[in-house]
C-alpha cells in the first residue's frame, strides 16, 4: 500500500512540473500563432527554465528530506529550522541574481534645486518658467562668450542624474518568496492527504479484521450451543425409538458437515441454509407429537443470492425449546421469502415459557444475543428485527439484505 501511495504521489508531482516546463513552449507557440512573422524565442525559453531551476532543486529537498520530518516523523522544530535555512538562502540566491531591470527596483532621479522646477538639462522651458536669459558677451576680440544664464536672480546649474541605490529586497525577490511558499505549501498538503488516506485504509482494515475475529468468536459459541440442543434430542430417543435415533443421528451428520465446511463463510447460498434449516426442522419433529403443527414454508426467487450462514438457525431452535408443550396443543410457523435485493423470515410458535426476551440475561440465551451482535457487525442500520412475545403466542420478523455474487468482494471480510 505504501509502494502503491509513493508511486501515486510521485506521479502526480512529475506531471506538475513537466507541465510547467512545457508552458513557457507553449506560451512561445501561442505567440507565434498570434504573429505569423514571429519565431519562437528559444532564449526566453531556456530563460525561463533557468529561473525555475532553483525551485526545483527546493521542492526536491523538501519533498523528500524536509516534508516527511513533518508529516511522518512528527518533528516540527527540525522542520521549520531546515526550511527556514533553505527559505533564507534562496531569497539570497534571488537578490543575488535579480534581473538587470532598473525600473524594478527604482531608476535614475534628477536633483531638483532650489527654486527650480525639475526639468532636465537641456530642455527647452515649460510655459510658465520665468526665465530670464543672458545673452552671450563678447570679449575685446568680438568672441562671444559663454555666459551663465540666471533665473530669477540664480544661478542655472546642469542637473546631474542621481542613481538611486536599489533595494535589499526587490519586487521580483518579493515574488519570488511568495511562489516558492506556495509550492511548499502545496507539496504538504499533498503528503498531508496521502497521509490521512493510509490511515484511513488502515483503519478500514482493522476494523475488517477485528469484524472477523468477533464474527468467527460469536460462530464458534452458536455452534456447540445449536449441537448441545440437538444431541439432547437424539439422547432422548435411543432408549425410546432406536432407529428413529439412527436415522437422526444421520441427519445431524449433515447439518455438522454444513456446520463445518459452510458455516465458516462470510457468505453462503439461500438455497443452501434453507437446505440446513429443513434439515434441522426435520430432525427435531422427530421427538414432537401429533399435538405439534410445525410448519416450514419457503419461496425463493433467489435462491443463488448471498447471505450469512447459521444467521436464523438459532431462532428456530428458541421456538423449538421454548414453544412446544407435552401437555397444551403447540405450533411452530416459520417461512422463508426472498425478493431481489431482501431476504424475509418469519417465526412465530406458541408461547409455554414467558422468558424469550433477547436482552434477558438466562441460561440457554446465548443464541439469540449472539444474532443480534452479528446482524449489528454485518448490517449496520440495514435489517429489521422485530420481536412480539405475547402471552400465547411468540411471533418474530427479520428482514436482511441479499449480496450476489457480482458484489461478493465489496462485502468480503479479511480472512
Amino acid at each position: 500500500m505504501n509502494q502503491k501511495r509513493s508511486f501515486t504521489e510521485e506521479s502526480i508531482y512529475l506531471l506538475v512540473w513537466l507541465l510547467l516546463a512545457i508552458s513557457p513552449l507553449l506560451v512561445s507557440w501561442l505567440q507565434v500563432v498570434a504573429d505569423i512573422d514571429s519565431a519562437i524565442n528559444w532564449a526566453a525559453i531556456f530563460k525561463a527554465w533557468q529561473q525555475m531551476i532553483p525551485f526545483l532543486i527546493v521542492f526536491v529537498l523538501h519533498n523528500w528530506l524536509l516534508a516527511p520530518l513533518l508529516v511522518y516523523r512528527r518533528r516540527p522544530y527540525l522542520y521549520f529550522t531546515f526550511t527556514g535555512l533553505i527559505f533564507v538562502l534562496f531569497v539570497c540566491y534571488e537578490c543575488a541574481n535579480r534581473p538587470k531591470h532598473p525600473h524594478l527596483h527604482g531608476g535614475p532621479r534628477h536633483e531638483q534645486f532650489e527654486g527650480h522646477s525639475q526639468r532636465p538639462y537641456g530642455a527647452p522651458p515649460r510655459e510658465g518658467d520665468k526665465r530670464q536669459h543672458a545673452r552671450p558677451h563678447r570679449n575685446e576680440h568680438g568672441a562671444a562668450r559663454e555666459a551663465t544664464p540666471e533665473l530669477d536672480g540664480k544661478v542655472w546649474k546642469p542637473i546631474r542624474p542621481v542613481t538611486q541605490p536599489p533595494p535589499v529586497i526587490g519586487q521580483h525577490d518579493f515574488i519570488s518568496a511568495i511562489i516558492l511558499l506556495l509550492i511548499l505549501a502545496l507539496n504538504l498538503s499533498v503528503k498531508y492527504y496521502f497521509r490521512h488516506r493510509a490511515e484511513v485504509q488502515r483503519f478500514e482494515s482493522l476494523e475488517k479484521e477485528r469484524i472477523r475475529q468477533q464474527l468467527a468468536y460469536l460462530r464458534y459459541q452458536v455452534n456447540p450451543h445449536f449441537f448441545m440442543n440437538t444431541l439432547n434430542t437424539i439422547h432422548a430417543l435411543v432408549d425410546v425409538d432406536p432407529e428413529r435415533a439412527q436415522s437422526s443421528i444421520v441427519v445431524l451428520s449433515r447439518l455438522m458437515r454444513y456446520a463445518l465446511y459452510e458455516g465458516d463463510h462470510d457468505f453462503v447460498a439461500v438455497q443452501r441454509e434453507v437446505d440446513f434449516l429443513r434439515n434441522y426442522v426435520e430432525l427435531m419433529r422427530i421427538r414432537c407429537t401429533d399435538n405439534v403443527d410445525i410448519r416450514f414454508d419457503v419461496n425463493l426467487s433467489q435462491p443463488t443470492a448471498l447471505m450469512p450462514p447459521l444467521l436464523l438457525a438459532s431462532f428456530i431452535e428458541n421456538a423449538f425449546k421454548y414453544g412446544i408443550s407435552s401437555q397444551r396443543p403447540s405450533f411452530i410457523h416459520s417461512s422463508i421469502d426472498t425478493t431481489e435485493e431482501r431476504l424475509t423470515f418469519n417465526c412465530s410458535n406458541s408461547n409455554h415459557q414467558h422468558s424469550l426476551d433477547i436482552d434477558e440475561e438466562r441460561e440457554g440465551g446465548v443464541g439469540l444475543r449472539n444474532v443480534r451482535q452479528r446482524l449489528e457487525l454485518l448490517f449496520p442500520n440495514d435489517y429489521r428485527l422485530d420481536i412480539d412475545e405475547g402471552r400465547d403466542v411468540y411471533s418474530l420478523l427479520l428482514q436482511i439484505p441479499l449480496r450476489q455474487v457480482a458484489d461478493l468482494d465489496k462485502f468480503k471480510f479479511v480472512h
